[in-house]
């Protein structure tokens, strides 16, 4: 789930902590296995083709 053509659970629906969904989180998935961190619990502007890190 999340990858960067996954319609369903896309990384920009369905990652973001400002959202109340109960499926928030299921975009993070393939996000945070390529990338190799979990910034995307820190910070609201990444993106598959943009920013992967806080810093």
């Amino acid at each position: 789930m999340g990858t960067d053509s996954d319609s369903t659970n896309s990384f920009e629906n369905s990652c973001n902590i400002n959202t109340k969904s109960k499926l928030n989180g299921y975009g993070c998935t393939a996000w945070v296995i390529y990338n190799e961190n979990m910034d995307y619990l820190r910070c609201n502007d990444l993106s598959w083709n943009g920013k992967i890190k806080c810093n």
